[in-house]
C-alpha cells in the first residue's frame, strides 16, 4: 500500500525536539546523533532502520513520549496499525505535552480507520467497532484542540463511512435470516420426499396384495388409509411452496433495491431465481399428489403409485433448484480468491522491479536534500503520518482502479473502493 503523508492545514505537523536529559555531554551527543539519524531515515522511507535508531535511545536521554510517538510514526509508515496503536496510546498517556497528546490521539484515529479498511471485505462487525474506535480518538483530539478542523472532518468522513456500513449490516442480517428461511425450506422439502417415499412403499404393498386372491377389501381399506395420510402431504407441498413464493417476491425485491451492494445483489437474484424454479417444482409435485390421492380413493393403485413417482421427481428437482446457488457462490468465492493471489502476486513482482530501478537514484537524491537543510533542522524534527480520513480514501480509490486495470494489463492492484 502506498502511504500517503498529507499534513494538517498544508504543512507537515512535526514532533518538537528530543528533550535531552543532562546525563553527561557523551551521552547527549549520542542520543543526538540518534535522533538526527532516525529522523534522516524516516524522511527518506527506510522505516525499518529509523525504527531502530529510535529504539536504540537509552531510556534515561530523552523525553520518551516523544521516542513512543516516532516509533508509532514508522510502524503506522510500514502498516503495522496494532503495533502503532499501542505505541500512541502510551505516548498519549505519559506525555506532559498536551499538543503531542493531541497528535497521538489523531493519529490513532487515523489508524484504526485504517484497521477498518482491512476488515471491510471479511468482517463488517469488527469494521464497524474499528471506525467507533475511530470517532472517539478524533473526539478526543477535538476535546484538546477545539479548532482542529481536520480532526473535525475525520470525524465527519469516519461518520458517514459508519452509516453506509451499518446499511450494509441490515442488508447482511436480512440476507442471513432469508437464508436461514431457505435451508428450513429445503429442510422441509426433505421430510415431504421421505413421507413421500414412505407412503409410495405402503401403496406398493397394498398394491400386491389387491392382486392376490381375496385381499381386494383389506387392499381398499389400506387404500383409504393412505388417501388422508396423501393429502395430508399435499396440503404440506402446496405450503412449501407458497413458502417458495413469498421468499422469492422478497429477496428478488432486496436485489432491486437502490444502493444494494453489487455482490449481494447478484447473489440474491440468483436465489430468487432458483427459489421461483423451486416453487414451479413443488407446484407440480402438488398437481401429482392430488392425482395420487385420486387414485388411492378410487382403488386405483397403479394410477396412485404412477402419481406418487412423480411427485418424488418434483420435490428431489425443487430441493436440487435450492441448492445451486450456493454451490455457484462458493465457486464464484474460489475464483475470486484465486484471482486475488495471482494480482497480489503480479502487484509484488511489479513492486520489486520499481524499487530495484529507483531506488539507488531515489535514496542518493533525498541524501542531497537532506544534507543541504542541515543536521540541526534534522534533529528537531520528525515527520507524522499525520493522514485524513478522506485522503485515506481517495488513496483506496486510485489504488481500485489500479488493481482493476492489473486484471487486464498488469498494473498494481488495490483493495477496496469506497
Amino acid at each position: 500500500m502506498t502511504a500517503v503523508g498529507v499534513a494538517r492545514r498544508g504543512t507537515v505537523v512535526l514532533v518538537s525536539a528530543l528533550t535531552l536529559w543532562l546525563g553527561g555531554a557523551a551521552w547527549a551527543e549520542s542520543a543526538a546523533e540518534l535522533v538526527a539519524r532516525g529522523n534522516r531515515l524516516y524522511e527518506a522511507g527506510s522505516y525499518d532502520e529509523a525504527l531502530a535508531a529510535y529504539e536504540s535511545l537509552p531510556p534515561e536521554s530523552a523525553d520518551q513520549a516523544v521516542v513512543l510517538y516516532n516509533r508509532a510514526n514508522c510502524l503506522y509508515r510500514q502498516e503495522d496499525y496494532a503495533g502503532a496503536i499501542g505505541l500512541y496510546e502510551q505516548a498519549s498517556v505519559t506525555s506532559k505535552d498536551m499538543g503531542l497528546a493531541g497528535r497521538c490521539r489523531y493519529n490513532l484515529g487515523n489508524c484504526h480507520f485504517q484497521e477498518a479498511q482491512r476488515q471491510l471485505e471479511s468482517d463488517l462487525k469488527k469494521a464497524m467497532e474499528a471506525l467507533t474506535e475511530s470517532v472517539r480518538h478524533y473526539r478526543a483530539a477535538l476535546d484538546i484542540e477545539p479548532e482542529d478542523a481536520e480532526a473535525a472532518r475525520n470525524m465527519a468522513v469516519a461518520r458517514l463511512v459508519m452509516k453506509d456500513l451499518l446499511d450494509k449490516l441490515r442488508q447482511q442480517e436480512q440476507q442471513q435470516q432469508r437464508q436461514n428461511q431457505v435451508q428450513e425450506l429445503a429442510k422441509q422439502i426433505k421430510e415431504l420426499i421421505e413421507r413421500q417415499e414412505t407412503v409410495r412403499g405402503k401403496t406398493t404393498e397394498t398394491q400386491e396384495r389387491a392382486a392376490q386372491e381375496g385381499g381386494a377389501e383389506q387392499a381398499a381399506d389400506e387404500f383409504g388409509e393412505q388417501a388422508t395420510e396423501q393429502e395430508g402431504l399435499r396440503v404440506d407441498t402446496a405450503k412449501a411452496q407458497a413458502k417458495a413464493g413469498e421468499l422469492a417476491q422478497q429477496i428478488g425485491a432486496a436485489a432491486s433495491t437502490a444502493g444494494a451492494d453489487p455482490n449481494m445483489a447478484a447473489q440474491q437474484q440468483q436465489q430468487a431465481q432458483a427459489l421461483g424454479k423451486a416453487g414451479e417444482e413443488l407446484g407440480n409435485a402438488v398437481g401429482h399428489e392430488e392425482q395420487a390421492v385420486e387414485g388411492l380413493k378410487a382403488v386405483q393403485g397403479a394410477q396412485a403409485l404412477e402419481a406418487q413417482a412423480a411427485s418424488v421427481e418434483s420435490l428431489k428437482r425443487a430441493l436440487e433448484a435450492l441448492g445451486k446457488p450456493q454451490e455457484q457462490q462458493q465457486q464464484s468465492k474460489g475464483q475470486d480468491q484465486k484471482q486475488q493471489q495471482q494480482q497480489e502476486q503480479q502487484q509484488e513482482q511489479q513492486q520489486d522491479q520499481q524499487e530495484q530501478q529507483g531506488e539507488d537514484k531515489e535514496d542518493k537524491e533525498e541524501q542531497e536534500k537532506k544534507e543541504q537543510q542541515g543536521e540541526q533542522e534534522q534533529q528537531e524534527r520528525s515527520a507524522a503520518p499525520d493522514t485524513t480520513a478522506k485522503q485515506i480514501i481517495d488513496d483506496e480509490r486510485e489504488r481500485k482502479e489500479q488493481r482493476r486495470k492489473a486484471g487486464r494489463g498488469g498494473y498494481q492492484a488495490v483493495d477496496k473502493d469506497w
